[in-house]
């Protein structure tokens, strides 16, 4: 089974590489060396799918892995489910992408299953299509949807706790923002926790997710705190904390 869906994900890239060779049998597709380092969010213009979904391909701690966050974001109330931390496997030669998540409980699809995201690039090298499989415990796998792609400025940050550099023991800023929640697609205020040297306080944040730029606001008029940072994404597809004058990489734990 696990053979037959890697197969079918190849056909379909080779697929419009065939394609491409039917339009225009001198014209060659060369794929980038290396996994290009971006966002990308369905192409749901006129769909009756009641989700958007985006893809974030982002660089370790580390630098040394490419590593995917898959995010299904309900149209309706905003809320947002994730999967996090897929190890990702690129071939040059099919420009293709594979992509396996860890089992984890937070995507409703995928529940204590094994994730694997096939993305593989069209022609012109802005849009990919998307295959999203579940694999059980006997290596069964299902296709939990299939769309079309396009790249985007736009980044997910999932509701976990998020450190400097994703060291736990860094207690000098952290912060876990709140979702929107499912049934009012609302923030509630002071929903989100900010932490900063070691202790914890209530916040509120803004986030954009098609220009990966927002915020996170601290405002305690009885203990005169007030705090403010200012959120934005590098050029490794990671988040950037500008907090009293210093830029601190912040990566989820």
């Amino acid at each position: 089974m696990k053979k037959y869906i890697k197969s079918l994900a190849i056909l379909l890239t080779l697929s419009l590489g065939f394609t491409a060779c039917e339009e225009d049998e001198v014209e060659q597709v060369t794929y980038a060396n290396a996994e290009e380092i971006a966002s990308w969010a369905s192409e749901t213009a006129g769909s009756k799918d009641t989700y958007d979904y985006n893809i974030t391909l982002y660089v370790n701690a580390e630098g040394t892995d490419t590593l995917c966050t898959f995010t299904r974001i309900d149209k309706k109330t905003g809320n947002e489910k994730y999967l996090r931390k897929g190890v990702v496997a690129y071939d040059k030669l099919a420009g293709m992408t594979t992509v396996t998540f860890p089992k984890q409980s937070g995507y409703p699809d995928i529940v204590n299953m094994t994730g694997k995201l096939y993305l593989a690039r069209h022609r012109d090298m802005s849009r990919m299509t998307v295959q999203l499989f579940k694999v059980d415990n006997d290596g069964n796998s299902t296709m939990v949807k299939n769309f079309t792609a396009v790249k985007t400025g736009g980044f997910c940050i999932t509701e976990v706790l998020w450190y400097i550099d994703g060291d736990k023991s860094n207690k000098e800023l952290a912060f876990k923002l709140t979702t929107p929640n499912a049934t009012t697609g609302e923030i509630a205020s002071n929903s989100s926790k900010l932490m900063v040297g070691g202790k914890t306080y209530n916040a509120t944040y803004q986030w954009n997710v098609a220009t990966g730029t927002g915020s996170i606001t601290c405002d305690n008029a009885a203990q005169d705190i007030h705090y403010h940072v200012v959120l934005t994404v590098n050029a490794l597809n990671q988040i950037v904390a500008t907090f009293n004058g210093k830029t601190y990489t912040m990566l989820a734990a």
